[in-house]
């Protein structure tokens, strides 16, 4: 699977986005005779955060993968350094409720 999002290009991510896109249009189209208008501006407002919201999602993970796959490239085994121990983490407070 990881092998396949690597080789993910930017023509797949446009056939993508065109493919949402159409799908949109369709799905509007059938909507408008049963929703009101103002209900209809709601939506699509609403849909268009949503595709923002996925794209730089999308961004950002791609960015921290480039930047874990520099950091690796980096760094050789015989000069790593040990890593940290871990900390030991407090037990979380339990409040009871009666």
């Amino acid at each position: 699977m990881a092998a396949r999002r690597a080789s993910l290009t930017a023509a797949d991510i446009e056939r993508f986005g065109q493919v949402v896109l159409e799908l949109a249009e369709r799905l509007g189209g059938a909507v408008r005779d049963f929703i009101p208008p103002e209900a209809q501006t709601h939506i699509n407002n609403a849909q268009k955060e949503l595709l923002t919201a996925l794209l730089i999602t999308y961004q950002h993970q791609m960015r921290q993968s480039a930047a874990a796959t520099r950091a690796r490239a980096r760094t050789s085994p015989a000069s790593a350094e040990p890593p940290a121990p871990a900390t030991a983490r407090r037990p979380r407070r339990v409040i009871k409720i009666d």
